[in-house]
């Protein structure tokens, strides 16, 4: 039978995506000739807060894993455990 946590740690590593996504926004916006001509003081505010958005999802996802992980260690112990019964 298939563990559905394995499952679910596919399902969270998929999460991490959205970081990649966002470093090809931040390359797009920076390296796009469509804004070539844009002021300096926007295309600053804009790789600003994409590098902001993708600190900030980073963070969120490995607080995420940590926890995942924590929840796994208990879940392998418990079912071991229930096994030796």
């Amino acid at each position: 039978m298939k563990d559905p946590i394995f499952d679910l740690e596919q399902e969270l590593m998929e999460c991490y995506r959205v970081v990649d996504d966002i470093d090809l926004l931040y390359k797009y916006f920076g390296d796009d000739e469509f804004f070539a001509g844009m002021k300096g003081e926007h295309a600053d505010k804009i790789m600003n807060l994409m590098g902001a958005l993708k600190d900030l999802y980073d963070l969120k996802f490995d607080v995420m894993f940590r926890t995942f992980t924590k929840v796994c260690h208990e879940y392998h112990k418990r079912n071991n455990n229930e096994e030796v019964k």
